[in-house]
């Protein structure tokens, strides 16, 4: 997969928050923070351990909100999908 089918799966994740529903402020926060984290990632190059990081963030954070939001979770899923094809 490449870097540009790796933002349209970020907007596709954009959307799905946009027309989630209300989501609790914390989770909400983690989520932002999150994409914050994936975008400076594909702007400059980290250590594979920042990465791995942040993989694992992604993975722990779509695990508490599937069941609250499932259609977020599978776009954070996605996501976190397209980075593993990218080597991060």
């Amino acid at each position: 997969m490449s870097e540009q089918q790796l933002r349209r799966k970020l907007e596709e994740l954009h959307r799905e928050l946009s027309g989630s529903g209300p989501v609790d402020p914390g989770t909400r926060e983690l989520l932002e923070g999150l994409l914050v984290d994936i975008q400076r990632t594909l702007e400059r190059a980290e250590a594979a351990e920042s990465h791995a990081s942040l993989a694992e963030r992604a993975e722990t954070l779509a695990g508490e909100i599937e069941g609250s939001h499932p259609a977020v979770a599978g776009a954070i899923a996605r996501v976190v999908e397209a980075l593993a094809n990218l080597g991060i």
